[in-house]
């Protein structure tokens, strides 16, 4: 898995990304659900360190300023989030499942395994385990065929494909 920067959670309600409109030094705020365009006079910290093509959830309210891109509706920024990327919210999964092409059984190196369901290629149940301590499932008793494994622990899901000889 891989991890990636910290995200602000979204408090302030409006999705904008900031465009460059072609005027000398107005790189604005665009409401992405509407595209309009918002000319602030005045904002938050951390607003100006915004560059072309970055997106931020911003709050605002009308205001009567005077704006020199006057393009736009004039605003007064009164929340701002800064996205930053995207958090990592599951646990790292090192859930070792072998062979994927196997004849009589199976081996699952994973903790906390809740449920185990062998589903074959038309999505019928075929096989179900409940609360299985990492090891070994007999197989024997499946047709050969291509099955999807759904594993789930109490954190995660996975599904896996497994042919069976």
């Amino acid at each position: 898995m891989f991890e990636l920067a910290q995200t602000i959670i979204a408090q302030c309600t409006t999705y904008v990304r900031m465009v460059d409109i072609g005027v000398e030094g107005c790189v604005l705020p665009v409401i992405v659900e509407s595209q309009q365009i918002l000319l602030p006079c005045s904002v938050p910290a951390g607003y100006n360190e915004f560059d072309v093509g970055e997106f931020a959830y911003i709050d605002y309210q009308p205001s009567g300023c005077i704006n020199f891109c006057q393009l736009g509706l004039e605003v007064e920024i009164t929340c701002l989030n800064i996205i930053t990327g995207i958090e990592n919210q599951g646990k790292e999964s090192v859930m070792n499942i072998y062979p994927t092409l196997a004849d009589s059984r199976v081996m699952i190196e994973e903790k906390d395994i809740q449920r185990v369901e062998f589903f074959d290629t038309r999505g019928l149940s075929m096989m179900v385990i409940e609360n299985l301590e990492a090891g070994e499932i007999d197989t024997s008793g499946l047709a050969a065929g291509v099955y999807f494994v759904r594993i789930k622990t109490s954190s995660t899901t996975s599904v896996v494909t497994l042919i069976k000889i």
